[in-house]
């Protein structure tokens, strides 16, 4: 059940920015893909309906613990799905905002680059780093296409609610317009670290793999879809992630916690691309 008010620093122009998400539902094969509605709204709040319902990543964590039957495993497979089938609606909806995000490769790449630097510092695995860097200098001239799509812009698990045949977006207040590969590499990301919240960080890697390619064909529901640099963007993502973790906890927990985790979901990215499911 969520019950979201927003209180800071809400205008009266974001406001009527946000409130046309009310309009966005989609039905198809028995369900409805929507945003969570606003159901009041003045100057200064934004308060979003009561969902009664699971997130993706509360059904996705039981999957990889130790204690998942096969029964958890289909559940988190049929909820992968949904949420591609939910963000490729989502992408499609037509809005009007003069202003498109672009998605610039190099400039990434950069930023990939320095966040990589400060992991290997903090003792990432030198073959790691070697064929992360390798991956990071193949798309730097790269072309991502000119694709533009209305953005959930912060699309991961927690933010995917499954109530009844509903499947709802919630936390839509940074959506824009911009580069589908925004949201698919901040999800994939995001999904593959669930593995944190599993018992024990139980689950292989390549059982969340699988996840992230039931996602993706959810997500190419309507036919084969172009996505150069999925498997770069959804690198630059972890290592966004790792990088922001090892600066606000520190050395220790990293080597503890962080360093092993994306040390083994890295190198089954890089040997398994999740490119090949698009080509599927």
């Amino acid at each position: 059940m969520l019950k979201k008010v927003l209180s800071k620093g809400i205008t009266r122009d974001q406001i009527q920015r946000i409130m046309p998400l009310n309009q966005f539902s989609v039905a198809e094969s028995g369900h409805v893909y929507r945003t969570a509605r606003y159901i009041e709204a003045s100057s200064t709040y934004l308060v979003m309906e009561a969902i009664h319902g699971r997130t993706l990543k509360s059904i996705v964590c039981r999957s990889g613990s130790l204690a998942a039957s096969e029964e958890d495993k289909r559940q988190a497979s049929i909820v992968a799905e949904l949420a591609g089938r939910w963000l490729r609606h989502f992408h499609a909806w037509p809005i009007e905002d003069g202003s498109v995000e672009q998605y610039d490769p190099a400039a990434r790449a950069v930023k990939a680059k320095e966040n990589l630097d400060l992991l290997a510092r903090g003792g990432l695995s030198n073959e790691l780093v070697r064929r992360i860097a390798s991956l990071v200098d193949s798309v730097r001239g790269a072309d991502p296409g000119g694709a533009s799509a209305t953005i959930h812009g912060d699309f991961k698990p927690a933010n995917i609610m499954i109530a009844g045949r509903d499947v709802v977006g919630i936390d839509m207040e940074g959506y824009h317009r911009g580069h589908p590969l925004v949201d698919l590499g901040q999800f994939l990301a995001h999904l593959f670290l669930c593995r944190s919240s599993a018992w024990s960080y139980a689950g292989k890697a390549s059982w969340w793999r699988r996840l992230g390619e039931q996602f993706i064909l959810g997500y190419l529901q309507g036919g084969p879809v172009a996505l150069p640099c999925l498997d770069f963007r959804l690198m630059e993502a972890l290592l966004n992630i790792a990088a922001d973790l090892f600066r606000r906890r520190g050395r220790l927990y990293w080597r503890i916690r962080g360093r092993s985790l994306l040390d083994r979901t890295a190198m089954e990215l890089i040997a398994n691309p999740l490119s090949r499911t698009t080509k599927s």
